[in-house]
């Protein structure tokens, strides 16, 4: 039995084979998981494990409203968003925003975001049903958030700010821009065109800076280079037993084989949350503050390249095997992961991201990697670590309807609703780990209950939480 998934023994899709959404059953399960959900601790206020990734989750939620009815209420579902937000709030009162205070998923940025959509809702629910007064106390909390999180963009583009992915650093502010842009009402404030670009500017910079230092040869003065244990681990050893000394054949110097770079804690991480999956996947949501910066667009597109290179099979040997390394550079993973955060389910939405960016022709090389991807997550996706969305299940399953949308293939729609129905069955009860944080966003049941609303929604209008921005 593998150790980190459950084998996949569910019936694939027959073709020809009509394939819905049992929205009586959806609902039913919504109800025991939101009651189970609403049980959640307002003590931590991040969006990741946090009181305010569960009010984000209950605003995701509230999107769906009349298709959730009778099993939630429009103002169940906002009153206790506005409950776990404002808790959140609270909680990063006396917290200096400049230690990851620009985090979308980790910091004050993400408590901001998410407080403006839900003051935002709750306001325009209070204003159809005659509360006037209301509406216009929350209209003011909204913007207030609004201009906190604008707030934090100097920090973001500064040397304050050494991380560029999605988790903790610049790239995750941005995708926070742009939901907050699509989602709250007109005439709200939004976080201004020139500050986003200034974020985006950095970035590319981090990123052009970093691969500049690799093709360095002051930095790498030898011809030769070696790492030692292979994996993600290795150290550049010097001595016989591990390292150049003891080598008898030649290596490529490292070089950087593209021109955008980046690392986090020292590791050059590829995948969704810490890594260049990540960042480009914020960038290509961002066409015109890119084309903004001479050679940028060019850099972008290379390093998606680059990243298709990576591609591997299940044992980590380069080809087209759908799986993608935890790590940038020359070693692999001898077991690659299948996760967002790392792994194939993130290059499910960049590729299928790249694909919409670039355009049929350009981007059909994307379309297909995606869907090469989205195979090893059928393989391979049904985790051990959860329902959640960063490395458990509902993860896996947004990736597989991520390519429903994509590409209109019923299959994929089919392997989702697979999947969902998998979180309900004796073998993932039994047999899953209950996460540290059970009930939260990104590990726990409140990315399940995003789930069940976008299915009971329609799983075209389904999203990623605090990732994907259309929807």
């Amino acid at each position: 039995m593998p150790a980190r998934y459950f084998r996949n023994r569910l019936p694939d899709y027959v073709p020809g084979t009509p394939v819905a959404v049992d929205v009586p059953h959806t609902l039913q399960t919504f109800s025991a998981v939101l009651r189970e959900v609403l049980g959640a601790s307002s003590r931590k206020p991040s969006v990741y494990t946090g009181a305010v990734g569960v009010a984000y989750a209950l605003w995701h939620c509230a999107r769906h409203v009349q298709q959730l009815a009778p099993a939630a209420t429009e103002a169940d579902l906002l009153g206790s968003a506005e409950r776990y937000a404002r808790a959140a709030l609270e909680g990063i009162a006396s917290q200096p925003p400049d230690h990851y205070g620009w985090s979308l998923l980790a910091g004050h940025a993400g408590v901001y975001a998410t407080a403006a959509l839900v003051f935002d809702a709750a306001a325009a629910a209070a204003e159809r049903h005659g509360r006037g007064s209301a509406a216009e106390g929350l209209r003011v909390e909204r913007e207030q958030c609004v201009q906190h999180y604008a707030a934090l963009s100097s920090l973001a583009a500064s040397s304050a700010c050494q991380e560029d992915e999605v988790l903790y650093g610049r790239s995750g502010y941005l995708l926070g821009c742009l939901l907050l842009d699509r989602h709250l009402s007109a005439g709200s404030l939004r976080v201004t065109g020139d500050a986003m670009q200034m974020v985006v500017q950095a970035v590319i910079a981090s990123g052009r800076r970093l691969a500049g230092r690799l093709r360095d040869r002051s930095t790498f003065p030898t011809p030769l280079f070696y790492m030692w244990p292979p994996g993600p681990d290795a150290s550049p050893y010097l001595g016989a037993a591990h390292g150049l000394m003891g080598r008898r054949q030649a290596a490529a110097a490292p070089g950087c084989p593209s021109p955008l770079w980046f690392q986090w804690h020292g590791k050059p991480y590829l995948g969704a949350a810490h890594g260049m999956t990540g960042i480009l996947f914020a960038l290509l949501q961002l066409p015109e503050a890119v084309a903004a910066i001479p050679g940028a667009q060019a850099d972008v597109e290379a390093a998606l390249r680059y990243v298709l290179t990576l591609e591997c099979d299940a044992e980590g040997l380069p080809g087209q095997g759908g799986h993608y390394p935890t790590q940038m550079g020359p070693w692999r993973d001898r077991e690659p992961l299948v996760h967002w955060c790392h792994g194939a389910t993130g290059a499910v939405f960049l590729f299928c991201q790249a694909a919409a960016s670039l355009g049929p022709q350009a981007g059909a090389p994307y379309l297909a990697a995606a869907q090469r991807a989205g195979q090893s997550v059928w393989e391979r996706g049904l985790l051990k670590k959860g329902p959640g969305c960063c490395h458990g299940v509902s993860g896996s399953v947004y990736a597989l309807l991520r390519l429903h949308k994509a590409t209109g293939d019923a299959r994929w729609l089919h392997r989702a609703l697979q999947f969902a129905a998998f979180m309900e069955g004796r073998e993932f009860i039994e047999g899953a780990r209950t996460p540290d944080h059970p009930l939260s966003l990104f590990e726990g049941g409140a990315a399940r209950l995003c789930l069940l609303a976008d299915l009971a929604g329609g799983p075209q209008s389904a999203a990623f939480p605090m990732f994907e921005v259309e929807f």
